[in-house]
């Protein structure tokens, strides 16, 4: 097990899926396991044998179906995982992943738990508090079910919402799918989600009823609760329709935000119709899903926690990097 002085959370360039890992000072966390093998191989670039947990924050498989592989390699020790119950998913691959968490239970010493709110002071693997702000499943229900004021609940609406604080500084905010129904319930129950970076929720996709103006509302008021100084995009090049981020909520986030700066894993089609004709130099050394196709935008992000300061890398380049070589970013207004 490597562990490092400082605390260190690596979000992956895993294509349209979200995974991150956060290196703390007693242990190790990963939070979501997108498909493909970029956690296994970003695990062994530095030096992880055993996660000490693995957190699912909602039954979607770009979420969860790398989770399969990563309990079956048997070079990496899994003590405990925590995910959300979905009593709406009835896929194969969800079915494939309750049994390799069974299978896992009866080889080794694995725990299994739910992640909710009732969590938050137990997750710690070291100094960084883990807040799960979302799901309170007292308040808010079940997927499938009511929320208090009636409205049905789906995956995302009950997607765990998961806020690290480091120093009494909230350092990122992993907001998995939660759509507009979630975030007003989140919202309700807690005050104090400010972090200094966003994991945007769908991927810059739509946030609950799919209109531009709900898209624009909801990316307002969560960008306003937040502040950060870093929004990612955890997306992919994907050739299906829709692109990801969708251009209003891009628009909705530098209008809230007219300082931040915006990251996408893998350059989006709407930004760079064509691939770039050699790979960037920007990129860190971390594995990166979209590296050898050129496809990397800010590719994995590493973000490294101070006392004082949050900084992560790519920074000042990536932001060249889009101004000089990205054709029409999003990010940029007007360019």
């Amino acid at each position: 097990m490597t562990m490092t002085d400082l605390p260190r959370l690596f979000v992956l360039d895993v294509a349209h899926g979200n995974c991150s890992i956060l290196q703390d000072t007693e242990g190790n966390i990963v939070i979501d396991c997108a498909h493909g093998d970029t956690l296994i191989q970003t695990l062994r670039h530095i030096g992880i044998s055993q996660i000490d947990r693995i957190m699912i924050s909602h039954a979607d498989q770009d979420h969860f179906k790398g989770f399969i592989d990563l309990l079956a390699d048997e070079s990496i020790t899994v003590k405990h995982i925590h995910i959300n119950p979905d009593t709406i998913k009835d896929s194969q691959v969800f079915m494939a992943m309750r049994l390799a968490i069974k299978d896992a239970q009866t080889r080794g010493n694995v725990s299994h738990n739910y992640l909710d709110t009732d969590m938050t002071g137990m997750l710690d693997v070291g100094e960084v508090r883990v807040e799960v702000l979302s799901p309170n499943k007292d308040i808010m229900g079940y997927s499938g079910g009511k929320d208090l004021k009636g409205r049905t609940l789906s995956s995302n609406s009950v997607s765990a919402v998961i806020r690290l604080v480091y120093k009494s500084r909230g350092v990122a905010l992993l907001a998995g799918d939660i759509d507009q129904i979630g975030l007003e319930n989140l919202l309700n129950n807690i005050s104090k989600i400010e972090s200094d970076v966003l994991i945007f929720p769908h991927h810059g996709g739509n946030t609950g009823s799919g209109s531009t103006k709900a898209n624009q509302d909801f990316t307002s008021k969560l960008c306003q609760q937040v502040n950060p100084k870093l929004v990612v995009f955890s997306t992919g090049r994907r050739n299906e329709e829709p692109h990801y981020p969708r251009q209003e909520i891009v628009k909705s986030v530098i209008d809230t935000l007219p300082n931040v700066h915006i990251m996408c894993t893998q350059l989006a089609k709407t930004c760079s119709p064509e691939i770039l004709s050699t790979t960037p130099t920007h990129l860190n050394t971390l594995p990166s899903k979209g590296r050898d196709d050129k496809h990397c935008c800010g590719g994995t992000v590493v973000i490294n926690l101070s006392e004082t300061e949050t900084n992560y890398s790519p920074s000042s380049k990536h932001k060249q990097f889009v101004k000089e070589r990205v054709i029409s970013a999003l990010c940029i207004p007007n360019k």
